[in-house]
C-alpha cells in the first residue's frame, strides 16, 4: 500500500514558525519534525510500501527533508505548483496519479499518526475505503466532525447537519479496484468544482452516491493535528 501525504499548504495558522518552513516539517520533539515522526511510525507499520509526499509551499525544504532522511519505506515528491490558488482537492489528484496503480491511504501532513492509528486502516485485507475516527465529548467547529449510520459516514465536515458522534482523524485507505475507481471519480467530480472545497468532501460525494465508507474507531491519542501553537504544544507534551 502506498501512502499519499498531503503537505502543500502554507499553515498560515502556525506562523511565525511556518514563515520559512512548511507545517509538516516544524520541530516537535528531539529536532524531529511532524513528517518525522510520521515516516517513523510509517516505518514501524509495515503494510506502507512508498510514500508520495504532495508538497507545494517551501517545497526545496521538503527535498532537504527527504534527502536528510533513511530508511526502508521510500519517499518520493510531487509538485502541486499552484497550491496557493487550486486547494486540497487538487493536491489530493497529483498525490493519486503520482501513487500510480495499488491501494492507498491518504493523510494530513499536518498531523501525527501514530503506528496503531495507520494499522487500523491499513491493515485490513477487504476492500473497500476506511476513514479513521475518534469519538470525542466536545466538538469544536474547526474539527472535521461526521455522523455515522450503520458503522458507515453519512456525512463529514466542519459545518455538518446532524449532531456529530466522532472526528475525523484525516486518515483514509482506498483498497481494491472498484473502490479505488470509485474515490478517483469522485475526486475528479470536486477538481471540475468552482468553489474551495475540502478533500473530506471526497467523502461526501462518495456516501452521496451510496458508496459506502467505513468507519474505523481510533484511539484520539494515537494522533495529534497541529493547526496551532497551542496544538503544536499539546503534541510536544505527547511526544517529547
Amino acid at each position: 500500500m502506498k501512502q499519499i501525504i498531503l503537505a502543500a499548504g502554507k499553515g498560515t495558522r502556525l506562523r511565525p514558525l511556518t514563515a520559512d518552513d512548511p507545517k509538516p516539517l516544524v520541530t516537535v520533539s528531539d529536532g524531529d519534525s511532524i513528517f518525522d515522526l510520521t515516516m517513523d511510525a510509517s516505518e514501524r507499520v509495515g503494510s506502507i510500501r512508498e510514500a508520495v509526499v504532495v508538497v507545494g509551499y517551501e517545497a526545496d525544504c521538503f527535498r532537504s527533508a527527504v534527502g536528510a532522511r533513511s530508511g526502508d519505506v521510500p519517499i518520493s515528491l510531487v509538485e502541486n505548483e499552484r497550491y496557493d490558488s487550486t486547494g486540497p482537492v487538487h493536491s489530493l489528484s497529483r498525490g493519486i496519479e503520482a501513487a500510480g496503480d495499488g491501494d492507498f491511504v491518504v493523510q494530513n501532513g499536518d498531523t501525527i499518526y501514530g503506528p496503531d492509528a495507520l494499522r487500523a486502516v491499513t491493515d485490513s485485507d477487504a476492500d473497500g475505503i476506511y476513514l479513521a475516527v475518534s469519538p470525542a465529548e466536545e466538538f469544536s467547529p474547526d474539527d472535521m466532525n461526521l455522523t455515522i449510520e450503520d458503522g458507515r459516514l453519512a456525512e463529514v465536515g466542519k459545518t455538518i447537519s446532524g449532531e456529530p458522534v466522532a472526528k475525523s482523524a484525516g486518515l483514509v485507505a482506498v483498497r481494491g479496484a472498484a473502490s479505488r475507481e470509485a474515490f478517483d471519480d469522485a475526486v475528479e467530480t470536486l477538481l471540475k468544482s468552482e468553489s474551495r472545497v475540502y478533500w473530506h468532501d471526497v467523502l461526501n460525494e462518495l456516501t452521496a452516491r451510496g458508496i459506502g465508507v467505513e468507519t474505523v474507531e481510533v484511539d484520539a491519542d494515537s494522533w495529534s493535528e497541529i493547526d496551532t501553537v497551542e496544538d503544536l504544544e499539546r503534541a510536544r507534551t505527547i511526544h517529547g
